[in-house]
């Protein structure tokens, strides 16, 4: 099963920061850590491996930081969970029972992680920033 822990969390917020300054921008990991109230060590942590799988470059000397590999239009979701997690997302082999009945919830739960697995990959980190856009334009009203 796929697991969405803290480390997706700050990456999609670090990269939805970077994303706005996108293609011309860079940003700091001390501006976003402080934005998003991350620890900076932490967030640390978690762009170097952003960094590792091709999606942030890093931009070297005074007012250096972080900028996009790619367009965030061609950053899916999936990606980035790929990057930080030490699971790779897909089903869990967890349920090793040969009964009738685990293995009707075994093809249940293959299902429903390919559906979650197709809808990760079809999402990117501009339609984030897009919404993220709408709410700093307060545009986005929930009822």
């Amino acid at each position: 099963m796929i697991k969405i822990t803290n480390k997706t969390h700050y990456a999609l917020r670090f990269l939805i920061h970077v994303a706005e300054v996108y293609p011309g921008g860079h940003l700091s990991i001390a501006e976003v850590a402080s934005k998003e109230n991350i620890s900076e060590k932490f967030l640390e942590s978690i762009v170097s491996q952003l960094k590792s799988k091709g999606l942030v470059r890093a931009k070297r000397g005074a007012g250096g930081g972080y900028l996009l590999s790619l367009p965030p239009s061609h950053i899916s979701l999936f990606q980035v969970i790929e990057a930080v997690e030490s699971e790779t997302p897909g089903m869990s082999d967890e349920a090793t029972s040969d009964t009738h009945t685990a293995y009707i919830i075994r093809n249940q739960i293959a299902e429903l992680d390919k559906i979650m697995t197709q809808y990760l990959k079809s999402r990117t980190l501009a339609d984030l920033q897009q919404e993220y856009d709408q709410l700093q334009a307060g545009q986005m009203f929930y009822i």
